[in-house]
């Protein structure tokens, strides 16, 4: 009896095809948006620059003048160590000015001592210290003239500390803004007003005593 032939042997299934290995996509970078804070900038509030302050304005008070004139004449007599002399250039008609007002007032006031030096003292003691103002009071006085204004005489004459400190430093300043030395047309100015400003004051009286207080005593 012949021998039974095999079976064939079954085909085997294909073996699946193996699954595409999906990686995984890196994560995508996540930037941290920092949002920088706004710069708080601290701004110095800036105060506006004040004006150079003036030592007195022009016509204010009733009496200023009489009284500076005062005041210059006792720190003359008083604080005599601390005046020093110093070359002027003033105006020759403005000077005139000058020279009738102190006989004047020497005879009103009964003070023969009264001199050139401290009506200059008195008068730039009320001199701006800008030197935009300074250069309006030349222009001025300039302009009252229609720009004719003579050399001027030189003399000396002794002032105080702060008129002193104005006048040595004056010119300088002038030329510094482009205006020359034109410290003639300034002393002058701050000059002819300060004698307007006594003349429209009336005549000089006797200063009365000084209180206790520093005030000033009027003479019964």
């Amino acid at each position: 009896m012949a021998a039974p032939k095999p079976r064939a042997a079954a085909p085997k299934a294909a073996a699946p095809a193996p699954a595409p290995v999906t990686r995984p996509e890196p994560p995508a970078e996540v930037k941290a948006e920092t949002k920088a804070e706004p710069k708080t900038e601290s701004k110095t509030e800036v105060a506006p620059a004040a004006a150079a302050p003036r030592r007195r304005p022009r016509g204010a008070g009733k009496t200023w003048a009489h009284a500076a004139l005062h005041e210059s004449f006792a720190e003359a007599k008083i604080h005599s160590e601390k005046w020093r002399s110093h070359g002027f250039r003033l105006d020759r008609e403005v000077l005139a000015q000058l020279k009738d007002r102190i006989k004047a007032d020497r005879r009103s006031s009964g003070n023969p001592a009264l001199g050139q030096g401290h009506y200059l003292d008195a008068a730039l003691r009320f001199v701006p210290d800008d030197v935009d103002e300074q250069i309006a009071m030349a222009q001025e006085f300039l302009d009252e003239r229609m720009g004719f204004v003579e050399q001027g005489k030189q003399s000396t004459y002794r002032v105080g500390e702060q008129a002193y400190g104005l006048v040595s430093t004056l010119n300088q300043a002038l030329q510094e803004a482009d205006y020359g030395r034109r410290g003639l047309y300034v002393v002058s100015a701050a000059l002819e007003r300060f004698i307007q400003a006594l003349d429209a004051e009336g005549k000089l009286q006797r200063p009365g005593r000084r209180g206790r207080t520093g005030s000033s005593v009027t003479p019964q």
